[in-house]
């Protein structure tokens, strides 16, 4: 699931729809090559995200922890980010637009 610090979605002026994340700043795991991008899917419609990182990373707690301090999207496992999600310290985006 993409995650993002609700402070960013503030000062974006709100949720994206999916389409709107590559212009976000965007946190990611190394990639093969110079090509980032997220695939994402609702039952048979799915969506390309390709996206330039300001902070790669490979390891999630990572990823997690610069999402929390609000530098950017980042595409986190639910079971790693869940107390965050609950609290509010972190919430999803990209559910609309797809």
């Amino acid at each position: 699931m993409l995650v993002v610090n609700p402070a960013l979605v503030a000062q974006h002026g709100g949720i994206p729809d999916a389409a709107e994340l590559s212009h976000w700043p965007t946190l990611s795991l190394p990639a093969s090559g110079d090509h980032y991008c997220w695939c994402l899917k609702n039952g048979k419609k799915s969506v390309e995200i390709v996206h330039t990182p300001r902070f790669i990373a490979d390891d999630m707690f990572a990823l997690k922890r610069a999402a929390l301090d609000g530098v950017g999207v980042a595409q986190i496992p639910e079971e790693t980010c869940s107390e965050e999600l609950g609290t509010g310290k972190l919430q999803v985006v990209a559910e609309r637009g797809i």
